[in-house]
């Protein structure tokens, strides 16, 4: 097997024994595939966020996706009803039922046939061992293991890009492999502002109280209230930045659709009611 990337670090070509597949983008996502001619695969309607794929269209015709609380797509229905299923082991392992080459499997991410493996954007992931296959790019400041996945908590939480900010009580760890530094500096403000609500709590109550009051209903959501609020004014500042410019380069110009949607992401889940609260129920999913 052989594969192609762009210069935004997206795997545009793989090849195989079974030809050559194409894969045109909409930011992060996949929407199109593409023979070696050029001719269409396969056509996919993508949701507002990452790894949310609705629909697929092919030559067997149109295909809607379902999805559990992880982005897993669990089935897929025709205009007939149900056509396949997937059912997941915590860390991925799958069964498959019927005959449709869906690659949109565990936590909505695409899975390589002829490897058996799931690309992570970043890296590729085993199911079989848990583990990605190559090492963490943060090596020792995110832990002594480097090819874990998500800290071993995969019913909890998802890694789509490997690009995510994490907060261990009192210090913030983010592997910001290929993120825009906007989008890392927006990131950590948030869990930074965790770091000093855990610091208050546990200095008030006691690490004792504070497992409790951690865990207690609401307050997940509150905590990240506050730390969205503190993304916003980090991303306002670098999003009126780029639109001031009179030419942008087509990094900033995927700079600015990242600043932009992780603005909007985090205006909603600051003032709306309940989306803090899915939010939080999701383990964390963006």
């Amino acid at each position: 097997m052989t594969f192609k990337y762009d210069p935004l670090g997206r795997r545009i070509q793989k090849s195989g024994p079974a030809g050559t597949t194409n894969y045109l983008y909409d930011g992060a996502n996949a929407i199109t595939d593409l023979d070696a001619n050029g001719a269409v695969l396969a056509r996919y309607t993508q949701g507002a966020g990452i790894d949310e794929p609705l629909a697929s269209l092919t030559g067997a015709g149109t295909a809607f996706f379902e999805a559990d609380g992880l982005g897993s797509i669990t089935s897929l229905s025709g205009p007939s009803g149900l056509t396949d299923t997937y059912t997941y082991k915590p860390f991925g392992i799958t069964t498959a039922t019927g005959t449709n080459p869906n690659r949109f499997r565990y936590t909505g991410r695409e899975w390589d046939s002829e490897t058996g493996l799931y690309y992570y954007r970043a890296r590729y992931y085993d199911p079989q061992t848990g583990t990605f296959i190559s090492e963490d790019p943060l090596r020792l400041a995110a832990g002594i293991n480097f090819y874990t996945y998500v800290f071993n908590s995969p019913s909890n939480s998802i890694d789509p890009m490997g690009l995510d900010c994490r907060t261990w009580l009192f210090w913030v760890t983010c592997n910001d492999q290929g993120e825009p530094p906007s989008i890392i500096a927006a990131e950590r403000a948030h869990e930074k502002q965790h770091v000093r609500d855990n610091r208050d709590l546990v200095g008030g109550i006691g690490l004792a109280g504070y497992a409790i009051v951690i865990n207690a209903p609401g307050t997940c959501e509150y905590l990240d209230k506050r730390g969205f609020a503190q993304e916003i004014p980090t991303l306002q500042k670098r999003r009126d930045e780029l639109k001031s410019k009179k030419c942008l380069t087509d990094e900033e110009k995927r700079e600015l659709q990242l600043v932009e949607d992780e603005l909007n992401n985090a205006i909603d889940m600051q003032t709306k009611p309940g989306n803090a609260k899915v939010y939080c129920q999701s383990g964390g999913r963006r």
